[in-house]
């Protein structure tokens, strides 16, 4: 019985250490690549400016929110390059949008309490 008790758990133990060594190459390969992004708009708006890696160039809707360019859309129409823009991975979203989330809750229970405590219904 205890052969058995010792072989589940070197096999658990095998796992676990083959599961941080995937997890951490995952890790750092979606790390390599927001550095290449971030790498590549870099020399991009050396080169050619900012105006080369900009995307906003009209109203357009996405997700919610009015992304506008105000300016004169024929300057620097002819020096622009095309260069082409990375997105990032889909870990660094779904992180900006979890901490939006809990950013948004924490505020509106701070609030809601304050509200309340000053109308007298709570505490």
């Amino acid at each position: 019985m205890e052969v058995i008790n010792v072989l589940v758990g070197l096999t658990a133990i095998v796992w676990v250490v083959i599961g941080i060594k995937t997890h951490a190459n995952w890790i750092e390969n979606v790390f390599k690549q927001e550095s290449q992004k971030i790498n590549q708009q870099q020399n991009a708006i050396q080169r050619y400016g900012y105006g080369a890696v900009s995307n906003t160039n009209k109203l357009t809707l996405k997700k919610g929110f009015v992304f506008g360019y105000w300016g004169n859309k024929d300057s620097d129409a002819s020096n622009e390059a095309s260069v082409s823009i990375e997105k990032s991975p889909v870990i660094f979203k779904a992180v900006n949008a979890s901490l939006i989330m809990i950013t948004s809750c924490a505020l509106l229970i701070v609030f809601s309490k304050g509200f309340l405590t000053g109308i007298g219904v709570y505490g």
